[in-house]
């Protein structure tokens, strides 16, 4: 069932004669419009999702609510439905696009002129976030060397733990297999590990997933966790009286089966987004990197690019015209790398 309603500034309440999973909210206003499944709306807090202008979101509770919260100004329409395909094909013009586009430049033509892309993010293979610069705890001290590596020094008077990263939070993909590994010939013994938390809610940490010394690489998660979530925090563990004399691992993280050569997390970085000839800095506040929604659409041609180390990948999300999709499709075929469109019901 779709409801439209006129957001005047304060928040709303729309509610639905039964429950759903996924609320889907089309911004038809000129402005940003923020969607919650619990009342006390605040831009930016945990939970609260903010849909651009000319956007197409979802808010999802696994256990089904009947309504959802708004606050904004202008026109919106919600659906609400039992799954995650978008209903509004029309308005979010056939999905995302995903590409690496770093050196391989993503021409985007016939698009509305004007309009907003519902949004741009990018991302990099390696997801294992080191942001702390280091320190000295329990006779250990460590440093971040900046290129994704950390290097130690000392020994542990006891049991250790070291946060390498306390605050980002990186999505993963129900299912899908990921493999961590810490980049060192494996021992015997199991002196030290290195690991992030897994949250299957902002919130709610599930369990952690670990690559001991004593492995090369270890597989699995999130296949043992039914519903999407996110890796948060992550730490090393050192077992008391372990010596380190300049050793170093470079830790990663990444979906597969197996990892490839290692590359630096993005997280921490600065990268460069090149949007029709103009430079925008992306700053390291998330995982995801994320570029202003002043990036509108144009007559001709968009061209859109990412650099930075890590390899990042560029995302760019909602085309209103799905025509323009399969005008450049050929031009986005030329790269290397996958192309999806995951948000029809095709």
């Amino acid at each position: 069932m779709i409801k439209t309603t006129i957001l005047s500034g304060t928040e709303q309440k729309v509610e639905f004669s039964g429950n759903h999973t996924h609320y889907w909210v089309q911004n038809l206003s000129d402005s940003d419009v923020f969607a919650s499944l619990s009342s006390g709306i605040t831009e930016g807090a945990d939970n609260v999702l903010t849909i651009p202008a000319g956007g197409v979101s979802y808010v999802r509770d696994d256990k089904g609510a009947s309504s959802v919260y708004l606050l904004g100004t202008g026109k919106v329409q919600i659906y609400g439905k039992s799954n995650e395909f978008c209903p509004f094909k029309s308005a979010s013009g056939g999905g995302d696009i995903d590409t690496t586009a770093t050196g391989n430049p993503v021409e985007m033509n016939g698009l509305q002129e004007g309009i907003p892309f519902s949004g741009i993010t990018v991302s990099g293979r390696n997801l294992f976030p080191i942001t702390e610069t280091g320190g000295t705890k329990n006779g250990i001290t460590w440093v971040n060397n900046g290129d994704g590596s950390i290097t130690l020094n000392g020994t542990a008077t006891t049991g250790t733990f070291l946060t390498l990263d306390n605050d980002s939070f990186i999505k993963y993909k129900t299912g899908v297999r990921y493999a961590i590994t810490h980049n060192c010939e494996p021992i015997e013994t199991n002196d030290w590990y290195i690991y992030v938390a897994i949250y299957d809610t902002p919130t709610h940490m599930k369990a952690s997933w670990n690559s001991y010394s004593h492995h090369s690489i270890n597989f699995g998660m999130p296949s043992r966790i039914a519903k999407d979530g996110y890796f948060k925090g992550a730490k090393m563990y050192i077992n008391a009286n372990v010596t380190f004399d300049n050793f170093t691992i470079k830790p990663q993280l990444e979906e597969g089966n197996t990892v490839g050569e290692f590359v630096k997390s993005i997280v921490g970085n600065t990268l460069t987004l090149t949007v029709n000839g103009a430079d925008y800095t992306i700053t390291p506040d998330s995982p995801v990197y994320s570029v202003p929604n002043e990036i509108v659409q144009t007559t001709g041609a968009n061209t859109l690019s990412v650099t930075g180390d890590g390899e990042p990948t560029l995302t760019v999300t909602g085309a209103k015209k799905s025509a323009a999709l399969s005008r450049v499709w050929d031009k986005l075929n030329e790269l290397t790398t996958a192309i999806i469109v995951s948000n029809g019901e095709e």
